[in-house]
Formats: C-alpha cells, structure tokens, sequence
C-alpha cells in the first residue's frame, strides 16, 4: 500500500492511495477485483492520509489466511 500527493487542475493538494492485493498462498496471482486499486483521498493532511494506510494496514494483517 502506497500513497503519493498530488495536485488536480484547480491547485488543489489530494493524494492518491494505491492498495496492491498480494498473492495467494499459493503463489497464484490474485484473482476476482482487479489486482491494483486506487483511491483519490481529498485532503491536503498527509498525517490523516498516514493514519488511514496504518489503519488499513491493520485490517489486512488481520484478514490474512480468510476467505469469504
């Protein structure tokens, strides 16, 4: 999970959040959603920005081995 500020056409400062889903246990590629999301976060506080990726993180670590 990657995060980098940005700026759109009118100045504006947001930052684009690149969530790579990892590869199956057994090595295989990931399937079903696409294997990149990305997500435009409005905001100018890359303190909130590092905060969500922490958070999310967490989740991901907690969600590791389960399937649905």
């Amino acid at each position: 999970m990657t995060y980098a500020a940005k700026q759109d056409k009118g100045g504006r400062r947001y930052y684009d959040l690149v969530v790579k889903r990892r590869d199956a246990a057994d090595g295989k590629a990931p399937s079903g959603i696409a294997a990149t999301i990305t997500l435009a976060l409005h905001t100018g506080s890359e303190q909130e920005v590092a905060a969500l990726v922490k958070r999310l993180e967490a989740v991901r670590g907690q969600c590791v081995g389960r399937k649905g």
